[in-house]
């Protein structure tokens, strides 16, 4: 997906919003086609036009897992964005520079800790010290871990993407073994239990055929249209002009309500405030931005990014089951990812998320358990 301005435009045969959104809903699921729309943007880059090659074969891609909102009711549409290769990998560069900056500071300060850590349990030998070695240890370990992969991928991408991709390959067949001692062990709905396996099953089938071509793993995005916003679309090779002028973003059904002064009171050890304030009701987990500009939004996707210590506040409930999910691949209602990032998948910044909806990445729970202070609402 890329910027254009309105010089960029081609023009063609005029039709309305609702012919062209018909156009796009009758789209054979493999064709390629073009779009031209106002993307919404972010608080920072606010609306902005851009163009994109796309396919809407996504179901069959995105089986698993359920959104935390319908994206119908927001006037979007899910869709693989098609890219070249080159384009690919740029995108693929740009986000390994990024990480590579990122990590690369956090190494000597884990290294201090773990050094201190270290010289303590020299000098008097407990469990409590022993523990803090232990996990000061693992952390600066996965650090490692990542800032070398975010190097292989500049110097070999490939060998890179194998890497990542022999992950995911380990962690479905975790999922597929744990799926088969629950059917066997007969817990829960076991007709429910089979159809995850199948599709499990599904997954871990394309992600070695992607082992055997790595770079097709990059080549496909899932995007959101913004059907709002639709300006052009081309259709085996013939360009519409939409007459119908784009709308301004659909106002989002639960805005975030303005944080309490008890709220904005409470900071990190850092000075920073609480951004985000996380619940439990029921089975469902409920997030509230509590410092909106901490946020961005990437593509349909809300994002915390950076999360310090003590940015989240969170009922013991909430921590309690959030550390209890596991790593489910696909997309997800939310998802805490490693390199202490939370994102939820609506533009929404106060949402109700099903428990059996969230992604709890491997090697994410020390930065969460860490980032997140037990507090009452």
């Amino acid at each position: 997906m890329s910027k254009i301005s309105t010089s960029d435009l081609k023009g063609g045969e005029k039709i309305t919003r609702s012919a062209a959104i018909a156009k796009l809903r009758a789209l054979p699921p493999t064709e390629i086609a073009g779009v031209v729309f106002v993307a919404r943007g972010d608080d920072k880059t606010g609306p902005y036009l851009c163009q994109m090659s796309f396919r809407t074969d996504v179901r069959k891609h995105l089986k698993g897992g359920s959104r935390a909102y319908k994206p119908a009711e927001h006037g979007l549409m899910g869709v693989f964005e098609v890219m070249n290769q080159a384009t690919a990998l740029k995108l693929f560069r740009e986000a390994a520079e990024h990480d590579v900056e990122e990590l690369e500071p956090q190494i000597a300060p884990n290294e201090a800790a773990l050094a201190q850590a270290q010289k303590a349990l020299a000098a008097k030998r407990t469990k409590k010290n022993e523990n803090a070695v232990r996990v000061k240890q693992n952390k600066l370990n996965a650090l490692n871990a990542k800032l070398a992969l975010a190097r292989l991928k500049l110097t070999d991408p490939v060998e890179a993407l194998k890497q990542e991709i022999g992950q995911r390959i380990e962690n479905r067949m975790e999922e597929i073994a744990a799926l088969e001692k629950e059917i066997g062990d007969g817990k829960g709905d076991v007709a429910a239990l089979n159809e995850k396996l199948e599709e499990t099953q599904a997954r871990l089938a394309k992600e070695r055929q992607y082992l055997a071509d790595p770079m097709q793993s990059l080549l496909n995005r899932y995007r959101m249209i913004n059907l709002t916003g639709l300006v052009e679309l081309t259709i085996g090779g013939k360009t519409y002009r939409v007459t119908t002028p784009p709308q301004p973003p659909i106002p989002d059904s639960a805005k975030a309500p303005a944080a309490s002064a008890g709220a904005q009171a409470q900071t990190t050890s850092t000075g920073a405030p609480r951004a985000l304030r996380i619940d439990k009701q029921g089975e469902n987990i409920v997030v509230r931005a509590l410092v909106p500009e901490r946020f961005t939004r990437h593509g349909f996707g809300t994002f915390l990014e950076g999360v310090k210590p003590g940015e989240i506040s969170i009922s013991k409930e909430a921590k309690d089951a959030l550390l209890r999910c596991r790593y489910l691949s696909g997309l997800q209602g939310m998802e805490i990812f490693n390199r202490n990032i939370l994102a939820w998948g609506a533009p929404s910044l106060h949402i109700a998320i099903p428990l059996n909806g969230i992604s709890l990445h491997n090697g994410a729970a020390q930065w969460f358990d860490e980032c997140s202070v037990v507090e009452s609402a």
